[in-house]
């Protein structure tokens, strides 16, 4: 004979089964992410990624982190009296049903205090988190500047023979 659930527990279980159906829904996703390769010597990269609310709430990006560097911040990009600003942020909202790109020249994550080189070729752990408790795991490519304003080209002009479909990033979801 199946062993019942006491009432409170029922319920309880019932609760965290509909939160986290409700959560799944909720989902930010990742896409065309990269790091950027840097010379020997340097210290600092920048990751880019575009990121997808599919849900029907703004959620807003609190922090990034890897074990890659010291530090890692979300920077935004701003013209300010006709020369370009950068400034570190404490969050971003990413609107319901909206994206949210990080890209060259525009916002970014910036990773300081770089613990080893970042060579084409390597990969990058970066865990994203978010306002309604969302931790996105990705694993990023580390690629030179010119091939990523190759894969940029070929993403605008989808009939060049250069053109690729997406990333190699991979990403979990955790709640």
């Amino acid at each position: 004979m199946p062993q019942l659930l006491p009432r409170s527990g029922l319920l309880t279980t019932l609760l965290a089964s509909l939160l986290c159906t409700t959560t799944a829904f909720a989902e930010v996703q990742a896409q065309d992410g990269y790091v950027r390769a840097v010379p020997p010597g340097h210290s600092i990269s920048a990751a880019y990624l575009t990121l997808r609310n599919n849900s029907t709430s703004a959620v807003q990006l609190d922090s990034a982190r890897t074990d890659s560097a010291g530090t890692t911040e979300l920077h935004q990009s701003r013209q300010q009296d006709g020369v370009m600003r950068m400034r570190a942020a404490q969050q971003v909202e990413i609107p319901a049903g909206a994206e949210y790109r990080l890209q060259p020249g525009g916002d970014h994550l910036m990773l300081i205090d770089l613990k080893q080189p970042l060579n084409a070729g390597d990969e990058v752990r970066l865990q994203l988190n978010f306002s309604d408790g969302q931790q996105l795991q990705l694993t990023l490519p580390v690629r030179s500047p010119m091939d990523a304003m190759d894969e940029a080209t070929a993403r605008e002009n989808p009939h060049s023979p250069s053109h690729s479909h997406g990333t190699n990033a991979t990403q979990q979801h955790s709640h």
